[in-house]
């Protein structure tokens, strides 16, 4: 996701602007990866299911990604690096900022578990940038086993912010909802060459001591030979408010996956 560093004046509230780390959304505005056009035009029907395991899948390997911020009109490199299971059937996903061949920076991490039903859940995340650690209880399901056409899954948990090295203190708390469904199909045009896509939408409303963060993230995704579909493309939006209605962010950028 898009990184940029800002200063706050209110700082536990500037934390919480980046530890919303959904992976999970449906949007029907044109974007740009880098060098590379791309328009997303909305369909009249949903096609079929999304499985969870094409949203989300352990590695060991690697995914690129070229980063548009629609608002300021600038675009960057990512690198996704997903790890393998472990024996507890826990694996993690690391974001880096790409600020040259050799240099990665790490935004975040993401550690995630295949829950017996079959869906994905996020147990906790590192912010790199802010060194928080924020736990879900129970783990956020971010994507459910199969979503059907005109489905809606919602889930309500709890969230604490801690210091990343300091687990016995709490910086932030509050209540999340999260809410998934799987909306109309859209058509994905990229270099000429158009393509039928799957669209999930993700939004995640956390309503904190001193901030709500509301997120949707829309997931586009594509067919592909090795596991039927993969995620192609994401839109994210994110507004953060303190106290009320104060605005201390307000997001809007566009994830495209590069061939790999």
């Amino acid at each position: 996701m898009w990184h940029t560093k800002h200063s706050w004046h209110f700082s536990s509230i500037g934390l919480l602007a980046t530890l919303v780390l959904m992976l999970t959304g449906c949007s029907t505005g044109p974007g740009s990866g880098a060098e590379r056009a791309y328009t997303i035009t909305p369909l009249d029907e949903a096609s079929g299911v999304v499985l969870s395991t094409w949203l989300y899948q352990s590695g060991p390997k690697s995914t690129a990604l070229a980063v548009t911020n629609a608002r300021m009109q600038t675009t960057g490199s990512q690198i996704i690096e997903i790890s393998a299971l472990d024996e507890a059937g826990n694996w993690t996903e690391k974001l880096f900022t790409v600020d040259s061949e050799t240099n990665h920076q790490l935004v975040r991490e993401l550690w995630l578990i295949k829950l017996p039903a079959g869906d994905i859940a996020l147990k906790q995340s590192l912010n790199k940038d802010e060194n928080t650690l924020t736990i879900f209880d129970p783990p956020l399901i971010v994507a459910i086993a199969s979503l059907e056409p005109g489905q809606e899954f919602s889930q309500q948990v709890s969230m604490v912010v801690h210091p990343a090295e300091q687990l016995d203190r709490v910086r932030e708390k509050g209540a999340v909802i999260q809410r998934i469904r799987l909306l109309n199909d859209h058509l994905l045009s990229r270099d000429d060459q158009a393509v039928r896509v799957r669209c999930v939408q993700t939004t995640f409303d956390a309503k904190l001591r001193l901030a709500r963060v509301q997120r949707t993230v829309t997931t586009f995704l594509e067919p592909d030979l090795q596991v039927q579909w993969r995620w192609a493309a994401r839109h994210i939006t994110e507004r953060v408010t303190a106290l009320g209605a104060l605005p201390i962010r307000d997001i809007d950028e566009y994830q495209w996956r590069e061939e790999n």
